[in-house]
């Protein structure tokens, strides 16, 4: 497999969506090739810091959450507002750190 194959490959890899050959390609070419395992390690931290985006919860105060008599809450919005802007931040900082 080329570098450019198994770079696309490594989001997939990594969320154990290959089949078992596919396993098989990408784990020898990442035994032999260091641009390749290092996509993979920066892939992996992204997830890793992505997984503690969806373990993060915060409990503003009782009347900034609650809107319309106290029946809708504005918590999700604010925890997808962060979270997106990390995502774009992130992502950013690792298209930054190729060049």
């Amino acid at each position: 497999m080329e570098c450019k194959e198994v770079q696309e490959l490594i989001p997939e890899f990594l969320r154990g969506e290959l089949t078992k050959n596919q396993i098989n390609d990408v784990s020898a070419h990442l035994n032999t090739c260091n641009d390749c395992y290092n996509e993979l390690q920066n892939w992996d931290e992204l997830f890793d810091e992505l997984r503690s985006l969806v373990n993060y919860t915060h409990k503003p105060e009782k009347d900034i959450v609650t809107l319309a008599k106290g029946k809708t809450s504005i918590t999700p919005w604010i925890v997808g507002s962060v979270g997106v802007g990390v995502l774009l931040a992130a992502g950013g900082a690792l298209l930054w750190k190729k060049r």
